[in-house]
């Protein structure tokens, strides 16, 4: 066996012997390799594998960026790309061999890609991602083990193996049974017995011997074929040595077409199902073998011209969702890698959003690519558009959209606009790329946030503080265990794949709500009674646009929302807001939240911080109970009613630190000095005047001509307590 690594450039005297000149294609001198799979020619008479660049790690040396292979703490330098040709005689720049583990590991690594490039070109016939040439299958051969290629039928051969010890022992045991036991009749009548006091002697018995043994026979066959694979390729089976083999000068005419013969011979002996079975493997060995080394019938293989397909195929099968691959292809023409339906990071109703991924096939290390992040980005505003597109109301929809809407039946996938805040609901959207076990690890997903860098979160942002904003995106980077991916692709336990693909959703779903709540400070909000919550959610718009979602259910007949606040002590800089900046920005956060959280205490009810998915309505519950607030309407001649402060610096400087009632901030403006009309602030459009502690509608609606500016003023009226108006300049 031989082993090339893919992106790895080798000097053509290397490979001399390990590929047919034919086959190497020389770019400044050197051999490039550009695919990944397994090759075998006549010529060489050997399998070559063409490993994945995820072996790979780069080092420097001498200031020269290298790649190498199996980089450890006490040989930090690995192995180079070209000393691992031959892993039987690899070799490091300081004398360090191969070890057991690592030598076992290339073996069966280069079975695991083989396995998974053949499930792919199963799964996907004809496609141009795949390099094939091999002997069609014969109909006579049973389709369980006999595949389509020399290396196929090995890796049967080893599998019966290890599948069937239960019928070897068998033959094992009935091979030996009687042996040793005497047949007297024939000892008796055939030889010749010695008397010792009377008494016969019998000094050569005759014990029960079978002739001829068939089954025998194909075993030894069987024994001695995967011999020959453990000299000839490589590979460690171990088997039962019950048996004298076929010695190796002797079994070279086997393989040049005498064991075809010699099979057919005793062919008639079988009957049984597994005898059969074995007798059908062992055949298919000795004819690929003679047809490729005897008849010369030339190359096999199989080969993917790009692994990164084979990749995307992989995490695509163990991760998405089939059902949705109509809308993968965005109106652009671009595909989504990976895309998918589960439960909102949000909701608690079983509502569930899209999840969008990136499948990413670097080498060990490799930072993402900038245009790579911006197209992932892109891909979220596309899905939010589709939402919208899809799950608008309106009876009239056309035939598209009607089609589009059947792709989510069964699911619980609505419009991820709320219409009474505007804000957008999370669309959790990552990228995976592979990483590689040091302990070779295959039974382990790995599964994790990057690590050893910083490029494992990714943000696109228009306003700080602003999580259900349209234009706020976060994106992720999670790595998983390559060796773990190909198992579980390349594997034939289906229900195995189905699990992992349930806890894999979980986990993305877990690491991406915990990597937003350490951004994001969460807590519910209920509107008082007499609070009309859209109309104050339209007057203080740009205070609550994309910090306000609803994501609960109703709670005593009133809706519950979600406040998102931006933790100041973990904004999400990024590379190029420097220091000075950054400080700015912690303080610009702190202000505004605090000033966002009094304007909502005016008029809901706020909860302590909630976790993601927690359930408020027994908190807010006991809150309406505990401390029940009223707002009514504002009556014209109402007395009593008292401007208790108010500033034309807008709403922060209203608003004083030590509490939500700002009187000691400011003085109380005179509204008939200054011209200033009170607008009650979550009462509808109404204006009114305090004159003498009256309230007055003495303003017509239809009477104001232009609104020159505006304030904020707290209002206290003997029936309700104090709370946020807006007061307006205004020409009638």
């Amino acid at each position: 066996m031989r082993i090339l690594i893919e992106e790895c450039r080798y000097d053509p005297k290397v490979l001399e012997g390990v590929l047919p000149r034919d086959r190497l294609l020389l770019t400044d001198e050197k051999v490039k390799v550009e695919h990944v799979g397994y090759f075998r020619s006549a010529e060489c008479d050997d399998f070559v594998f063409f490993l994945p660049k995820v072996v790979l790690e780069p080092k420097v040396i001498d200031g020269e960026k290298v790649d190498r292979v199996f980089c450890t703490a006490a040989l930090p330098l690995g192995f180079s790309p070209e000393a691992l040709i031959d892993p039987e005689k690899a070799v490091a720049e300081d004398g360090h061999g191969l070890e057991e583990r690592e030598r076992d590991f290339l073996y069966e690594f280069a079975v695991w890609i083989y396995r998974a490039i053949a499930r792919f070109d199963e799964t996907h016939p004809g496609s141009d991602a795949i390099w094939r040439r091999r002997e069609r299958q014969s109909g006579g051969f049973r389709r369980r083990y006999v595949t389509n290629t020399l290396l196929d039928v090995i890796l049967a051969l080893i599998r019966f193996n290890r599948d069937n010890q239960d019928y070897f022992t068998f033959r094992v045991k009935e091979k030996h049974s009687g042996v040793h036991k005497i047949n007297w009749s024939r000892t008796i009548s055939k030889t010749t017995a010695l008397l010792q006091d009377g008494d016969p002697l019998y000094l050569e018995p005759r014990t029960k011997k079978k002739v001829v043994n068939f089954d025998e026979e194909l075993l030894v066959i069987f024994y001695s074929i995967l011999d020959y694979v453990n000299r000839h390729y490589g590979f460690k089976e171990r088997f039962n040595l019950a048996y004298d083999l076929i010695p190796a000068a002797e079994f070279k005419r086997y393989l040049s077409g005498y064991g075809e013969a010699r099979l057919r011979q005793i062919k008639y002996k079988y009957f049984s199902d597994r005898d059969l079975a074995l007798w059908e493997l062992c055949f298919a060995f000795f004819h690929k073998s003679h047809r490729a080394n005897v008849v010369n019938e030339g190359e096999e293989y199989l080969i993917a011209k790009n692994f990164e397909i084979i990749f995307e195929s992989m995490i695509d099968d163990l991760i998405g969702d089939r059902d949705l691959d109509p809308i993968r292809e965005l109106r652009d023409g671009k595909e989504i890698d990976h895309l998918y339906v589960d439960d909102s990071l949000t909701h608690r109703d079983g509502r569930q959003t899209f999840y969008i991924a990136d499948s990413k096939y670097y080498k060990i290390g490799r930072a993402l690519e900038e245009k790579s992040v911006a197209k992932q980005f892109t891909y979220a505003r596309d899905m939010l558009q589709l939402n919208l597109d899809l799950f608008l109301p309106g009876d009239d929809a056309s035939a598209s959209v009607l089609k589009g809407r059947r792709l989510f039946d069964g699911k619980s996938v609505k419009m991820l606009r709320d219409p009474d805040t505007e804000g957008y609901d999370v669309i959790p959207n990552f990228f995976i790329s592979a990483r590689m076990e040091k302990d070779f690890d295959y039974d382990q997903s790995g599964l994790n946030l990057r690590t050893g860098g910083d490029d494992n979160e990714y943000q696109n942002i228009h306003f700080h503080n602003r999580l259900f904003d349209r234009d706020t995106l976060i994106l992720s980077h999670y790595e998983v265990n390559f060796l773990y991916v190909v198992k579980l692709y390349a594997g034939s336990d289906a229900e195995l794949r189905q699990g992992w693909k349930a806890d894999v959703r979980r986990i993305f779903q877990e690491h991406v709500r915990d990597l937003i709540q350490g951004r994001f400070e969460f807590r519910a909000i209920m509107p008082h009674d007499g609070i009309d919550p859209k109309v104050f959610f339209a007057e203080n718009f740009r205070m609550t646009l994309g910090k306000v979602y609803s994501p609960y259910a109703d709670v005593n007949g009133r809706k519950v929302y979600m406040l998102a606040v931006q933790r100041p002590s973990n904004i999400f800089y990024g590379d190029s807001m420097v220091r000075a900046g950054r400080e700015h920005l912690k303080e610009q956060v702190e202000a505004e939240n605090k000033v966002t959280l009094r304007l909502l205490e005016t008029a809901f009810y706020v909860t302590e911080p909630l976790a993601l998915g927690e359930d408020p309505s027994e908190e807010l519950a006991e809150m309406e109970r505990a401390h029940p607030v009223r707002h009514g309407p504002a009556h014209d001649g109402e007395t009593g009613v008292q401007v208790v402060s108010g500033v034309s610096g807008g709403l922060k400087s209203a608003v004083d630190a030590s509490g939500w009632c700002p009187c000691p901030a400011a003085q109380c403006p005179d509204p008939e000095a200054v011209k200033l009309l009170v607008l009650p602030h979550t009462m509808g459009a109404n204006l009114y005047r305090v004159v003498d502690g009256t309230l007055r509608k003495d303003v017509a609606e239809e009477g104001v001509k232009d609104v020159v500016g505006e304030a904020f003023a707290a209002v206290r009226f003997p029936s309700m307590p104090c709370h946020l108006w807006r007061v307006v300049k205004v020409e009638v």
